[in-house]
């Protein structure tokens, strides 16, 4: 039953317009923005709502100084049991607004973090509380049921759900790589990455090795101990969070899929009518791979951290680690 309770709550939190019957349950400080909202947007009929619940709160605050003065007055008479009562009566009404104002405080974060159920309670309880003060506008009659209605806050700048990837994500064999997408507080993103070695626009001579040999057989080919190892990947995956939250601290899985190229380039001396340095790819070693990478990133509010590995396939010697760091912004 309780469960049945909560969630038709929630529809209620979610669905339901803004009115007096659920003012009382934001921050004064959230009212004074909605109320300036109103006006300006000429939405006077909502104002004048705000204003009421405002003026009650004022009224409450007021009440507080007007005792605290009667207090002064009744010592400084003598009339110790009088000061007494109205001190009593302070107390409990000053009590009775900071416990207010605490579940006020209390909702709005909890509605932020998702937590409804913490929520739900935090409104049961502040509904009982006004309930105790004399009648407003804000409160239904008791004879009908109490329905606390509450907007989630809108989002701002400090409390976005979404935010752009841009990290700088080498790898064992690649010194130059990018990774470009989205993370977010829900959901699957898009993430890119290209990772790529030195030596990607060496140029090469129209012969290769086969089989072990240069297949060019009208010339003379002297090795010079010197060879080149070429590697690029290009992959596209998915982000999704696996804890925390996305504005403070928060890990996501990044899973990328992709292709690979990786050749051996060895430098020869070749001697026709002339000599002449070449780069010569060795066919028998160099070739393509589908990779596997998975990712897991660390995000610090705007900075982040990766670490994972790529696996190649079905060339699996092709393997190395990844890792690097970045901004979300």
């Amino acid at each position: 039953m309780k469960h049945i309770f909560l969630f038709c709550l929630l529809l209620i939190l979610i669905n339901t317009s803004y009115s007096q019957a659920n003012l009382f349950s934001f921050t004064t400080e959230k009212l004074q923005l909605l109320k300036a909202d109103a006006v300006k947007t000429a939405y006077y009929a909502k104002a004048a709502e705000i204003k009421v619940v405002l003026d009650k709160r004022q009224e409450e605050d007021d009440k507080i100084l007007s005792l605290k003065a009667d207090i002064d007055k009744k010592v400084k008479a003598e009339d110790f049991r009088a000061a007494g009562a109205l001190q009593d009566e302070l107390k409990k009404l000053s009590e009775n607004k900071k416990r207010k104002e605490t579940l006020r405080t209390e909702i709005a974060k909890a509605t932020a973090e998702e937590n409804y159920s913490i929520a739900a309670a935090d409104l049961k309880e502040l509904s009982l509380l006004e309930e105790l003060d004399e009648p407003v506008a804000t409160i239904k009659p008791k004879n009908e049921p109490v329905l606390v209605t509450y907007k989630e806050p809108e989002k701002t700048s400090s409390g976005r759900e979404h935010k752009t990837l841009l990290a700088y994500t080498p790898g064992s064999y690649t010194p130059f790589g990018i990774m470009i997408g989205m993370i977010s507080q829900k959901g699957i993103n898009l993430v890119g990455t290209i990772r790529l070695s030195r030596n990607q626009l060496v140029s090469l001579d129209n012969a290769t090795i086969e089989n072990g040999v240069i297949n060019d057989k009208s010339s003379s080919w002297h090795y010079t101990n010197y060879a080149y190892y070429s590697y690029a990947s290009y992959s596209l995956g998915i982000a999704f969070k696996v804890f925390g939250n996305l504005n403070k601290i928060s890990g996501h899985f990044i899973p990328t899929f992709g292709l690979a190229r990786y050749r051996y380039i060895y430098e020869f001396d070749k001697i026709d009518s002339y000599t002449v340095t070449s780069n010569v790819l060795d066919k028998d070693k160099s070739g393509y791979n589908f990779n596997i990478s998975p990712n897991f990133l660390l995000n610090i509010k705007f900075f982040n951290i990766h670490v994972g590995v790529e696996i190649g396939i079905p060339d699996v010697h092709q393997s190395g680690f990844v890792f690097g760091a970045g901004f979300a912004f």
